[in-house]
């Protein structure tokens, strides 16, 4: 199955309602606007219905109702909105085969809105504030100020493309800090 709006779009690549009109009989199709004598209300004294070429659309004021081309051929033909779609496919040889299936389509769409998009720079500067933050008490005053101070540079000092490299000095200096801390309790 097709996507409805690209098939539409389609449609209306290849059709368009004034060409309708002019063949009907209805307008000239030589001018912006048109006024012309709607067809599906009844007899008109004063034309009733406007085409508009810049939206290839049709309004009518006994009506009070607007028209694309699609709504135009159901409403003319007594149609439903597939039944339109595919008279108009059929009528002018629209190729509805260059267009997307409308699964793949949606599946698309909703794989880029689920895809979480993830931060890695925050999510590792995430984990190195709440090690620090647990191994607070344990540590002397001078390590931990070195710890936060080094912390506070990578989060607002390095620059991108250095970040990693940074990043990894400071897990590497905290993973050794864990590790005498361990020696310590141990001892």
């Amino acid at each position: 199955m097709k996507d409805i709006e690209s098939v539409k779009g389609l449609i209306k690549e290849h059709v368009s309602l004034g060409e309708l009109l002019r063949i009907d009989g209805r307008i000239t199709n030589s001018l912006d606007e048109e006024q012309f004598s709607c067809n599906f209300h009844g007899f008109d004294r004063k034309k009733s219905a406007r085409y508009y070429r810049t939206t290839d659309t049709a309004y009518c004021w006994v009506c009070k109702e607007r028209w694309d081309v699609i709504s135009y051929v159901q409403r003319k033909e007594g149609m439903s909105f597939g039944e339109a779609i595919n008279y108009l496919i059929r009528e002018y040889s629209v190729d509805v085969s260059v267009l997307p299936e409308a699964l793949e389509e949606h599946a698309r769409k909703i794989k880029k809105i689920s895809e979480p998009k993830v931060d890695n720079k925050k999510l590792a500067l995430e984990k190195i504030s709440q090690v620090i933050r647990v191994i607070r008490d344990e540590l002397d005053f001078p390590t931990y100020k070195k710890l936060v101070y080094s912390y506070m540079v990578l989060k607002y000092v390095v620059p991108e493309e250095d970040f990693m490299e940074q990043y990894s000095k400071l897990k590497d200096g905290i993973r050794r800090v864990l590790e005498r801390l361990k020696g310590k309790d141990n001892g």
